[in-house]
């Protein structure tokens, strides 16, 4: 062992494909490090479509809590044109309020109230624009899905106050729905695969393991020498 370590003609490959290595780590590492919080100017898009008084409510809501140093909202017309935005990158993700969706949360409130059953959740849709990598859309993903279930919370809070005033007890299908009467979905607009932004990680795992290799027969062969 001790020759082996006299041997610069063994060691020099080794360093040298340490250092590689180091630096392939060194790029790579940071995609294990979660979302940037703070990262600037994220654009976000809410369509308000509703015919009633919550979709409002819900924008204005939306916009006290903006921080300029964060995230962004703009507004757009119509879910069509929120499609279009996130297709030419202009925005990294939309929040979809449905035109019945006061006429919904009506519906939501009022079937838990008269003991009906059966009845579905209020809709609101997540649209994200995975093309702008995974950092950002996973922020746009996380913010977005935050103010749905912000939505849905107050929501749920004020069902079960009316509820709970009118002594009212509940079967177990419409506590669950009393618990999350907000369904929402999330659609990416640019149909990519879910897992292609991930999809660098067994290359490079590969990569590593196979310097990790040329290292060890690299040593081996100079202590043959």
């Amino acid at each position: 062992m001790k020759q082996l370590f006299k041997l610069r003609s063994a060691w020099f490959p080794v360093w040298l494909i340490t250092l590689l290595m180091l630096i392939m780590i060194s790029v790579y590492l940071p995609v294990f490090s979660g979302v940037n919080k703070i990262a600037p100017n994220v654009p976000l898009i809410i369509v308000n479509e509703d015919q009633g008084t919550v979709g409002d409510s819900l924008l204005s809501k939306l916009k006290e809590k903006q921080n300029g140093n964060a995230l962004r909202w703009n507004t757009a017309d119509s879910e069509k044109k929120a499609w279009e935005q996130l297709k030419n990158n202009q925005a990294h993700g939309a929040l979809i309020i449905p035109a019945n969706f006061s006429k919904q949360i009506s519906e939501v409130q009022n079937s838990l109230q008269t003991g009906k059953e059966k009845e579905k959740p209020a809709a609101l849709k997540i649209l994200l624009n995975e093309g702008v990598g995974q950092s950002s859309s996973m922020m746009a993903n996380s913010v977005l899905q935050l103010a749905a279930a912000t939505t849905t919370k107050v929501v749920s809070d004020d069902i079960k106050l009316r509820l709970k005033q009118d002594g009212q007890l509940l079967s177990p299908d419409n506590a669950s729905l009393m618990d999350d009467p907000i369904q929402i979905t999330t659609e990416n607009v640019l149909g990519l695969p879910d897992h292609l932004n991930k999809g660098m990680t067994p290359f490079v795992m590969v990569i590593i393991a196979s310097i990790t290799g040329m290292m060890g027969a690299n040593m081996i062969r100079g202590y043959l020498s």
